[in-house]
């Protein structure tokens, strides 16, 4: 009876998931079609040149993820324990360093770019003059690549999703139609395309200027540091470590893939692995947007502790993306000629080739985008380590695999590893999680390592009428009975329940709407969580009768606390 229901949570991920797949798309799209609008405008060996310098933008992508993540998943913990102190500190602290990032990587990267290039292109004649030029550009971009990116990241958190998604939606679109403007009728080449990512990005500079600097109803605020507070920093750094080193050893994984291609199939391999890298870019859109909703959510549900929402949610996100990108990859199988024209592909010799390469690279796309969404649950709720295994292990295998099958089975060993790496990644997975499960004598369970609440720990749903809440109060108070509370207590919990849940009920007037319940027992103390996702309330502190309420991630909880 009264059985947890998960619709709120069910919202939430829509109203986050969705315009961060916007985002996330507008990104990939972005980087996608910087790929493809090269090879139409400068020809196949810049397309080349511009993949050869995808390490770098792995590198940019680490830096935002460190700090921007990992900073994101300590701030919605805060947030959801109610410690609105803490997550102001780690959100100024996080916003400062990433400033400070962003213009040291820019001053070292001019000073050494040229070392990039000739490191990256192997000493190619034809490519490497291309990506010196190229490299040059997007080290001058550095800060605000870094730095807009990050800041959208705590614009999700102050449960503003559209407005994030609006943001890097806006930076994109600019980017792709500066880079036609000025590779085409500006005729810049190569730096161009560099030309048009910092276009981009000064663009949605632009448009967080008001969130940072006017917004009056930010519920993040920046507030003044003292020394022991930059000790905190540690903790971001650890945080945002498995999304970060999934990027940065991204980056050395995409060298040894190249030198692999570069060795059994020549020029042509690397522009037929320009295409594949372009669709795993696409599907990537698909995890990214998981992360941007898994992190605040669940994040913010890690910090109450509430493991019923934290899997509904997971779950949720998990079967959203899974159909997504099932779809893409229909596509992909089914039109893999049509792709690879879109990129400039037109000799036949390499569109035989890649035709092949692009039905088998396809299947690892599913396996990839599982495997990420682990590791983000696992980040997001604090199993860092494990979480770093799986970042670690994805790299590992690939640079494994390519190396094996690569020399070991030729073209096609080439575009097969990534799908033997994932399978034997994902294997290991899931023996650890039954591992941990059964260590743990069964307070764990699953894949997602789903904690079963103790028998002192209470979580339900009621539909929004005064019946539901006149049901549920005789229920809570047997199980607070159950569990030694005094019967002078249990009729001072229920009572206050019921006026919050009759509150509740008045301002939302939908009998098919629900209400979700935690109650739990511990430190000599009856707590109890309403939640609703009516209008929200004034953040207040109730002293007298022990009642606080605080808005988070766009939902509205109501907190009891009464002594046992």
């Amino acid at each position: 009876m009264y059985e947890y229901k998960g619709r709120l949570m069910n919202a939430r991920v829509n109203v986050f998931y969705f315009p961060g797949l916007l985002a996330t798309l507008s990104i990939t799209a972005s980087m996608f079609l910087d790929i493809a609008v090269v090879g139409q405008m400068l020809g196949p060996v810049a397309m080349g040149a511009v993949n050869l310098a995808l390490p770098l933008t792995m590198v940019f992508n680490m830096v935002y993820m460190l700090f921007g993540t990992g900073g994101e998943v300590l701030v919605s913990a805060a947030k959801g324990a109610g410690n609105k102190l803490e997550a102001n500190k780690l959100f100024t602290l996080t916003i400062f360093t990433i400033i400070a990032v962003g213009i040291i990587f820019m001053i070292i990267g001019l000073i050494t770019g040229n070392s990039f290039a000739a490191v990256l292109s192997r000493g190619d004649r034809d490519m490497e003059p291309l990506m010196a030029r190229y490299i040059h550009m997007m080290f001058i971009s550095a800060p605000l690549m870094i730095g807009v990116t990050s800041m959208t990241y705590f614009v999700k958190v102050d449960a503003l999703p559209k407005l994030a998604a609006g943001i890097m939606v806006f930076t994109n679109v600019v980017n792709i139609i500066s880079k036609i403007v000025y590779m085409g009728p500006l005729q810049f080449g190569i730096e161009g395309a560099a030309y048009g990512t910092i276009t981009g990005y000064v663009a949605g500079f632009l448009l967080l200027v008001p969130y940072l600097f006017f917004r009056k109803n930010r519920t993040l605020a920046f507030v003044h540091l003292s020394v022991k507070d930059f000790l905190r920093l540690g903790n971001i750094i650890i945080t945002g470590l498995p999304s970060s080193l999934g990027q940065g050893l991204g980056a050395v994984t995409s060298f040894c893939i190249n030198v692999v291609i570069m060795d059994v199939a020549g020029k042509n391999g690397i522009i037929i692995n320009t295409v594949c890298a372009s669709m795993a870019i696409f599907a990537s859109a698909f995890r990214y947007a998981a992360t941007s909703t898994m992190v605040p959510i669940v994040g913010a549900l890690f910090g109450e502790r509430d493991w019923w929402s934290m899997h509904q949610a997971a779950m949720r996100i998990t079967k959203i993306v899974i159909g997504c990108v099932t779809v893409s990859i229909i596509f992909f199988e089914i039109f893999p000629d049509k792709l690879l024209l879109f990129f400039g592909v037109h000799d036949m010799e390499v569109m035989r080739m890649g035709v092949t390469a692009v039905r088998i690279y396809a299947i690892s796309l599913l396996l990839a985008v599982f495997i990420h969404i682990l590791m983000t649950y696992m980040q997001t709720t604090a199993r860092k380590l494990f979480s770093i295994a799986i970042s670690v292990g994805g790299e590992f295998f690939s640079v494994v695999f390519v190396y094996l099958f690569g020399y070991g089975l030729g073209e096609i060993g080439l575009w097969s590893y990534s799908s033997a790496a994932y399978l034997v990644l994902l294997g290991l997975i899931v023996l650890a999680t039954k591992c941990i499960g059964k260590k743990s004598k069964g307070k764990y369970h699953g894949v997602f390592i789903h904690e079963i609440q103790p028998a002192y720990v209470l979580g339900n749903s009621i539909y929004a009428t005064p019946e539901e809440a006149a049901g549920y109060g005789d229920m809570l108070g047997k199980f607070m009975a159950d569990n030694g509370v005094s019967s002078q207590s249990i009729t001072a919990v229920k009572d206050l329940v019921y006026k919050i849940a009759v509150e509740i009920i008045e301002k939302e007037k939908d009998a098919k709407k629900t209400i979700d319940i935690m109650a739990l027992i511990s430190d000599g103390c009856v707590k109890i969580r309403l939640r609703d996702d009516g209008r929200p309330p004034e953040e207040t502190q109730e002293s007298d009768t022990a009642i606080s309420r605080l808005s988070v991630m766009g939902y509205n909880n109501t907190y009891i606390q009464v002594p046992v």
